[in-house]
């Protein structure tokens, strides 16, 4: 398939409303810039981890027996889970200040290796886009390369999406924005919770 058809996929995967973008986007509308964009750097380099990682050796997790498999696919969902869970708790607390500071570069450094989504996405692009016996290693990371560009821009949007929405609304309207997302991530992360829990029993 094209490298323009891998783009578009990568960009549309990235984009929509997950995890990682719903962070980005109450971050950025209760940090700075310097601490949003540290924390936007973490997101982005756990990507990178979850791109190379799944490539090595594509995937590994592919080739285990289907009942190590899905054991495995479990607890990485429950550590995902547990994480966001704890991260929505972060964002519950932070207030629409300047000078807040939770979320760090090491805080989104981990949102995406712990998200079932980033790694499903990762590994059903590299299976229908990439013909790993015909293509080389600089043909696979051209397409890393397309897919890690296409979630930096994706990320970028969420992060300035909460800027513009920081500057349009005033401190109460964006306490309750902050709120009911971070409520939605929360809700969210407990329902993978569940779920992770119910298949892995």
């Amino acid at each position: 398939m094209s490298i323009l058809s891998f783009f578009l996929f990568s960009f549309m995967a990235s984009i929509t409303p997950g995890p990682a973008n719903i962070a980005l986007l109450t971050a950025s509308g209760s940090k700075n810039f310097s601490g949003a964009a540290t924390f936007l750097a973490g997101i982005c380099s756990g990507f990178a981890l979850v791109l190379l990682v799944s490539i090595l050796p594509f995937s590994g997790v592919s080739l285990l027996p289907e009942g190590i498999k899905s054991g495995f696919i479990s607890v990485i969902q429950i550590l995902g889970a547990v994480y966001l869970i704890y991260i929505s708790f972060v964002m519950l607390r932070q207030h629409v200040d300047e000078r807040d500071t939770s979320l760090g570069f090491f805080h989104g450094l981990l949102i995406h290796p712990l998200s079932p989504k980033a790694w499903f996405f990762v590994v059903s692009a590299y299976s229908t886009f990439i013909d790993f016996d015909n293509t080389g290693v600089l043909g696979v990371a051209l397409y890393v390369f397309i897919f890690l560009c296409s979630a930096i821009v994706a990320h970028w949007v969420w992060l300035l999406s909460g800027y513009v929405m920081k500057g349009a609304l005033n401190e109460g309207q964006l306490v309750l924005i902050n709120k009911v997302l971070c409520s939605g991530l929360l809700a969210l992360s407990l329902y993978m919770l569940v779920y992770a829990l119910g298949n892995l029993l």
